[in-house]
């Protein structure tokens, strides 16, 4: 129950595993877990596109994912009943932008598909919590 990396290329920033409250810093923006745990990715939508210049961004937010039941002690799985739904840990991060522009946080939906509402962005900070908006797919458009 320890240990996580970052990622830090001129297309991708990323942190990944046990890391609340540890900032990540990087070219295109500083990202805080606010989870114990958490998969996050800020990622430059078109291939010849760097986080610096490109006009989309995609985030991609995961953590653990269990049977609903399942009775987790200490982080450890103790029983799992056999039926679903999967249920996914959420995940809460603080994104801090470190680029030019007056970007918009758009909510995906599963599919990718932008649902109509939006993360409120100020001064360049915004949080996104997959539990309280049910996706873990975030789009920033500058």
């Amino acid at each position: 129950r320890g240990g996580h990396f970052t990622m830090d290329t001129a297309g991708t920033q990323a942190i990944v595993g046990f890391a609340e409250g540890e900032p990540a810093g990087g070219a295109a923006a500083e990202i805080t877990l606010e989870s114990a745990f958490g998969v996050v990715y800020l990622t430059a939508q078109s291939p010849e596109g760097g986080l610096a210049d490109d006009g989309k961004l995609l985030i991609s937010a995961i953590a653990r994912a269990r049977n609903q039941g399942a009775i987790i002690v200490e982080d450890t799985l103790r029983y799992e009943d056999g039926d679903g739904p999967i249920v996914m840990e959420p995940v809460a991060a603080v994104f801090t932008l470190q680029r030019e522009g007056a970007p918009t946080v758009h909510i995906l939906d599963h599919q990718g598909v932008k649902r109509g509402d939006t993360v409120p962005v100020e001064d360049d900070v915004f949080r996104i919590d997959t539990g309280r908006d049910q996706t873990p797919y975030y789009l920033v458009e500058y």
